[in-house]
């Protein structure tokens, strides 16, 4: 045997040998023997750490078996070598959320995209509402059991939770008009580059904690408690009156001082402008300047004031778990105003199946998007990797 041929032979043995552990891996995983095939791809990526892939199929072994911290490491490693990594994502999530740690689950959920997975990223998109729910009540536990740790140091100098403001008076109309006003300033300071907006379920979940009933409504009293249990500095309250007139109040979570108060008052026809108003001043008020170029992101199209009041019947009725009557009422909103962009949001994330007792559970969750891995394998002529994991 020639020198040549001698090495070539000896190269392709060191690549079988090397590629052998892999094999036997992705062999246990396709038989859906996922505990097997733990050892063998562990062995593989010692000689070769940054193949996302294997990395991938491992850390979906370890969430089958149970080892959810194991699978997490695993999955964020992938999509530290991929960040295109739909697989990756799509578990990483579900490995946060089975773990305990939903808050986690919601920031990486957030950014699941495959284009060849629609069913699976519709679906993801619903359960993420819960997921969010689930984080909301999940963080106000634990901030609650640290509240004595917890110090003004650590506060978020950018960070804004903004209540639902309080109706002073019975009109039953001010009870939807204040989840809407809430939402849509959220998310007009969503769009503001400094500020932090804390999401309406953290808010919420806290409040529930805190006082049961209070839908999300925090008392100028219990602004400096709830912005250091939030961990964000500035707190907005308010209270909101019959003729569109409300009265947004800065509050500076580590001494209760107030920051900036203001009273806005606008007809039905221009109740965007109230928000657009609310959200700059509330910006101002809390230290981050507003450029320019994002001040026109603000305004928003005029709305049919009875679409705004739908809409925040909406929320009122996911805040409740009402799943049915918060797509009606989103539905409702759309026809009058099909091109109210939060609205449609909030539609298309609104979850089908009804929780078993009102109650959000992670495997429930799980097992929704789990349902839809498997409806669009079967529906897709390509196979994927999704395959391997889903059809056992």
């Amino acid at each position: 045997m020639n020198r040549r041929l001698l090495l070539a032979v000896t190269g392709l043995m060191l690549l079988a040998s090397a590629c052998s552990p892999l094999i036997q891996a992705d062999t246990n995983f396709r038989n859906g023997q996922y505990a097997e095939s733990v050892p063998y791809y562990r062995e593989y990526l010692q000689s070769s750490p940054k193949n996302a892939q294997a990395r991938a199929r491992l850390g979906y072994a370890l969430l089958q078996n149970g080892k959810f911290d194991q699978a997490a490491t695993e999955l964020a490693k992938a999509l530290q070598l991929d960040p295109t990594n739909g697989f990756a994502t799509l578990y990483l999530g579900q490995a946060y959320l089975m773990g305990g740690r939903s808050d986690a689950a919601a920031r990486v959920w957030r950014s699941y995209s495959d284009a060849n997975m629609p069913m699976v990223q519709a679906a993801v998109k619903r359960q993420l509402t819960l997921v969010r729910m689930l984080a909301g009540r999940q963080l106000a536990q634990q901030a609650l059991e640290q509240e004595d740790s917890l110090s003004a140091a650590d506060l978020h100098p950018g960070a804004v939770a903004v209540s639902a403001f309080k109706p002073f008076t019975d009109d039953a109309y001010l009870v939807p008009l204040k989840k809407a006003l809430q939402s849509m300033i959220i998310a007009d300071l969503a769009k503001i580059h400094g500020v932090e907006a804390l999401d309406r379920f953290r808010i919420l979940g806290l409040m529930e904690a805190l006082q049961p009933g209070s839908q999300g409504v925090i008392t100028p009293e219990s602004a400096a408690r709830a912005g250091l249990l939030l961990q964000a500095e500035n707190v907005v309250v308010g209270g909101l009156y019959p003729g569109l007139q409300a009265t947004p109040t800065i509050i500076s979570a580590p001494g209760g001082e107030i920051r900036a108060t203001f009273n806005l008052n606008f007809p039905q026809r221009k109740f965007n402008q109230l928000v657009q108003a609310a959200a700059l001043q509330i910006a101002t008020g809390a230290g981050v300047p507003v450029t320019e170029q994002e001040k026109p992101l603000l305004a928003g199209e005029a709305l049919d004031f009875l679409s705004v009041l739908d809409f925040g019947a909406g929320l009122e009725a996911i805040d409740r778990m009402q799943w049915a009557k918060a797509r009606r009422s989103f539905a409702n909103a759309l026809e009058r105003n099909p091109n109210f962009e939060l609205c449609q949001e909030w539609l298309s994330s609104t979850p089908e199946q009804d929780a078993a007792g009102g109650d959000v559970k992670p495997a429930d969750i799980a097992a929704v998007v789990n349902a839809a891995v498997r409806a669009q394998v079967k529906a897709n002529d390509k196979p994927s990797l999704y395959d391997a994991a889903m059809l056992q």
